[in-house]
């Protein structure tokens, strides 16, 4: 019986992971609560509810544990196999497996150097999730580089991004090796876009699922893939505070700064 959750930073492909295994007759969640990106709806499931800032300052341990689990009962999700995919699940695998011990885990990641030209808002709410993590010195990094965000320098605004970027991965490797142990699997999105009938193969290995190459005949390049090795301009729809809209990045005066900066999780995820 296949309970699964799918994660990942905003951009890297989850919903890639989503549509292969709905191919495959796997309910990924009530259409009507599902968003183009597939994520489940936050009236179905409020991750942000389950952040760990929130369980601290907001709501209690039951008070969460009753508003998630009332609407998986809701959909009889414990009757059914299902995949269901948000990329702030990530944030929550301590929760997720406490109440779902059977439960698999999928995070899905893609080159930080790609990952962080996306073109997803910058949020306070990345900072407000770790603020009481024991880590305090990967905690102290997060809020210096949300705070870096905000500078007019473009160099400061991808430095942000990056330390982002490497710490919520890094988090979010620690927790799933932690508590999910064998039933944790990291996916990249290159591999699954070079290798598609391979890499849906090893997935569903995983999940303990049989796989037709049917399942991952939708998958074509992403123009995304590669974007750090050329100049990008961030055009935000939301304008950053104080700062400006937009911001040009270019490898020949960025990339080498990033990768330093990125290292431990790039060089963890084989991006280096």
């Amino acid at each position: 019986m296949l309970n699964n959750f799918v994660g990942g930073y905003a951009g890297s492909g989850t919903r890639v992971i989503q549509m292969m295994l709905e191919k495959a007759g796997i309910w990924v969640g009530p259409k009507e609560h599902l968003r183009a990106s597939y994520d489940t709806h936050h009236t179905l499931i409020d991750f942000s509810r389950m952040m760990p800032g929130n369980m601290k300052n907001n709501y209690s341990d039951k008070e969460i544990t009753d508003y998630f689990l009332m609407h998986f009962k809701a959909f009889k999700l414990e009757n059914e196999e299902w995949s269901l995919k948000n990329g702030e699940s990530m944030w929550c695998i301590p929760f997720l497996h406490k109440h779902f011990p059977k439960s698999t885990y999928i995070l899905v990641v893609k080159n930080g150097l790609d990952n962080i030209l996306n073109e997803i808002p910058f949020s306070e709410m990345y900072l407000k999730i770790f603020l009481n993590r024991a880590d305090t010195d990967r905690v102290k990094a997060l809020e210096d580089g949300f705070h870096k965000a905000f500078d007019v320098d473009d160099l400061a605004f991808w430095h942000a991004r990056m330390v982002f970027w490497n710490a919520i991965n890094a988090i979010a490797v620690e927790d799933g090796e932690k508590y999910y142990g064998g039933k944790f699997l990291i996916v990249r999105l290159e591999d699954m876009i070079g290798s598609p009938v391979k890499e849906g193969q090893r997935i569903f290995d995983h999940l303990k699922l049989e796989f037709k190459n049917e399942y991952v005949d939708f998958i074509k390049p992403q123009e995304s893939v590669g974007r750090h090795k050329r100049k990008w301009v961030y055009d935000s729809a939301v304008p950053l505070k104080d700062g400006p809209e937009k911001h040009t990045y270019n490898p020949e005066i960025h990339l080498a700064p990033l990768k330093e900066l990125g290292e431990e999780m790039l060089g963890r995820l084989r991006y280096l």
